[in-house]
């Protein structure tokens, strides 16, 4: 199932690590397919909205930009994250996705079966997981490929729980990256960025 984005997008990506961006850039679209990708990321880029090597707060900017709903720490104010077994990982994204957010994970660039790429961690989006008479699945929008694909949970798995290393540190993470974004009540029409190029809130 394609999103829409393009392979323009797709070079971009791969040329600049925009995996963050289009991801959110393809979710974007299935609700707005007026604004093609290149539109989406163009317009963040323009609101000085950081588009390459993007982090939780970046991805939270540009849901908050285009007036989606977006969570990227907890109570605590501490970054959100993916941690635990087989067991506990499924639950916690079936249990974001009934709640009606859409998981964006980061994954390590290298190791398992998904394909990925790109020098530092990789964004993914959850569109779909649940159980069938094949085993428990999830479906995953992956930049790289610019389609949604259904995977097994155990071989989705296998690639989720690589640790993967932090630039320039040696130690090793028991967990994944996570941002919630959660859509808004209605489709909307993003503003334009201001003449000093600073993001309009909503």
């Amino acid at each position: 199932m394609k999103m829409g984005i393009g392979n323009v997008l797709n070079s971009l990506m791969e040329k600049n690590n925009l995996c963050g961006a289009v991801v959110f850039a393809a979710l974007f679209h299935t609700q707005n397919p007026s604004f093609t990708g290149n539109q989406i990321i163009e317009m963040l880029n323009n609101a000085n909205i950081p588009t390459d090597l993007t982090g939780h707060g970046d991805i939270e900017k540009m849901a908050s930009y285009f007036g989606w709903k977006a969570k990227g720490t907890d109570a605590a104010g501490l970054a959100l994250t993916l941690k635990g077994n087989s067991e506990k990982r499924f639950n916690a994204l079936l249990g974001y996705v009934n709640q009606g957010w859409i998981p964006v994970i980061g994954m390590k660039t290298n190791g398992g079966k998904i394909e990925l790429t790109g020098s530092t961690q990789h964004w993914v989006a959850v569109v779909g997981i649940g159980e069938s008479d094949d085993g428990r699945f999830i479906d995953i929008f992956n930049p790289y490929d610019d389609s949604v694909t259904r995977y097994l949970w155990d071989i989705f798995y296998e690639s989720l729980s690589i640790n993967w290393y932090a630039k320039g540190d040696n130690h090793t993470y028991d967990y994944n990256a996570l941002v919630l974004l959660g859509l808004p009540s209605q489709t909307i029409e993003p503003r334009p960025a201001p003449k000093n190029n600073q993001p309009v809130p909503y």
